[in-house]
Formats: C-alpha cells, structure tokens, sequence
C-alpha cells in the first residue's frame, strides 16, 4: 500500500500545487464521507470506494494541515480534546469488542 502512495505523490503533487484550497477541502470531504462508509458498512450500500478512500486522502490531509492558516490547530485544549475522545473510543471499542 505504501508503494502505490509513494507512486502516486508526484501526480498529487502536480494536481495540489495546481489547485485551490477550497478544491482541496472539496476533496477531503469526500474523502471524509466515503472513510466513513466504509468503516461502519452501511447497510445496502454495496459501492466499493475502497481505492478512493484509500491512503491517498491521508497524504492530501496532511498537505491541508500543513499549509491551512488557521490557529485552531495551534491550539493545545483541541489536541488534549482530541486524545481524550479517541482514547475513550478505543476504550470502549476495546471493551464491547470481547
């Protein structure tokens, strides 16, 4: 999987540096909604988007985060928040998972 990303960046490369932040923000979200579809398998919902909702949207996530001006990411009570959450989340799937 991670040769087919390291194939893959320099087309990414070419399409980000060519492209708006908000066709970027368009991208994550789809990215977003189809990570999710495939993670809790909707039912009746038989589209296979595993390809796009691959490691791929990792890569361009990581572009946004990196290059976006914002101070929210600067702020440490999100990552805090942020460690909470997913710590008690795995906790709890941890927990009913046995």
């Amino acid at each position: 999987m991670i040769l087919t990303v390291y194939l893959f960046v320099p087309i990414l490369n070419k399409w980000i540096k060519n492209s708006s932040i908000h066709k970027i923000e368009y991208f994550l979200i789809i990215w977003i909604i189809t990570r999710f579809l495939i993670t809790f398998a909707i039912p009746g919902f038989s589209l296979n988007l595993t390809y796009f909702a691959g490691p791929i949207g990792f890569v361009i996530l990581g572009y946004y985060l990196a290059n976006k001006k914002t101070r929210v990411l600067d702020s440490i009570w999100l990552w805090i928040l942020v460690f909470l959450i997913a710590t008690i989340i795995r906790v709890v799937l941890t927990y009913f998972s046995y």
